[in-house]
């Protein structure tokens, strides 16, 4: 199933695009319901690991336990960034000195020009290790409490994780090594340019994240139930 809901909503939305350009925009538009949705993936991943992190810390496994608090504590500040640190809930002014440099005049790093081409490096290492990782467990059969299974994504994750690098890399491909003019970066429809499709994909990457938090919530129960 998980394997193949986002292949499903793909087409769910590709068909949005194509009929209800307008409609479309809306959702996946800044501050709209794709990127609240993204923002509340990542605090939901974040809370569920530190739930996990909180069994772990009562076993011996303490490796696992700080493996599993660096992903909550990632996943927290990456909520972090999708809400601009709060300046999109409370509404404060971006810093003269940041607003300068950040790309969407917003308090995030992730936005900051000598960081933000780096962002798209890290959805190609992370995406890229999430569905090639999973190889390991043809060659090797860890035992099921082994701390390979919290650090390694199932193959189901696969279509979680895989659709935003291939977009990135499609997009990097077609439209910046073509040269294609900003004004001209759409696939059908003028009104919505390729960029705000990152958004659809974004949201498929942070489903990933709860997926693989709730599967090591399901470990440390096992674990601390022997």
């Amino acid at each position: 199933l998980i394997l193949v809901l986002p292949i499903f909503f793909i087409i769910l939305f590709f068909l949005l695009y194509a009929n209800f350009p307008r409609l479309y925009l809306r959702v996946v538009k800044e501050d709209g319901l794709i990127e609240y949705l993204q923002a509340l993936c990542f605090l939901s991943a974040a809370v569920i690991g530190f739930l996990t992190a909180y069994r772990l810390s009562k076993t011996p496994h303490k490796f696992k336990f700080i493996v599993i608090s660096l992903f909550s504590i990632g996943s927290l500040l990456i909520f972090g960034e999708e809400i601009s640190w709060g300046q999109r809930i409370i509404g404060f002014s971006t810093p003269e000195t940041i607003s300068q440099i950040n790309t969407q005049n917003e308090f995030t790093a992730h936005n900051l020009f000598f960081l933000q081409r780096h962002t798209r490096r890290a959805y190609y290492v992370i995406s890229g290790y999430a569905c090639l990782a999973w190889l390991v467990f043809l060659l090797y059969r860890p035992h099921q409490n082994h701390i390979v299974r919290y650090v390694v994504p199932g193959w189901e994750t696969i279509t979680l994780f895989a659709p935003i690098a291939v977009f990135y890399y499609l997009h990097y491909l077609y439209f910046n090594l073509g040269k294609i003019p900003i004004s001209e970066q759409y696939v059908i429809w003028p009104e919505v340019r390729s960029s705000r499709h990152q958004e659809t994909f974004e949201s498929f990457f942070a489903a990933g994240f709860i997926v693989v938090a709730l599967r090591n919530l399901r470990l440390a129960r096992s674990e601390s139930s022997v």
